[in-house]
């Protein structure tokens, strides 16, 4: 479900940076931070003018919600 753009974007990511755990890590190799996460969506949310409450939960129901909504099969998305 990635875009070409994004593929290409992830690819040379990953070829620059060379994460040896997770894609995405931390300062000491580890899980990328859970309030750093947060931070990274309230600033988007912030830049892209959204006033409401922004979480990586409500992402993932969006997500869902709109996979739903074209026509996706439940379990599919479950």
């Amino acid at each position: 479900m990635l875009s070409e753009a994004m593929l290409s974007d992830l690819r040379r990511y990953y070829k620059e940076i060379r994460p040896e755990k997770y894609l995405f890590e931390g300062a000491k190799g580890n899980k990328y931070p859970r309030t750093s996460i947060s931070h990274l969506i309230h600033a988007a949310a912030s830049k892209a003018k959204i006033r409401r409450k922004v979480t990586p939960h409500i992402l993932r129901h969006s997500f869902a919600t709109h996979l739903l909504e074209d026509g996706a099969d439940l379990r599919y998305i479950q």
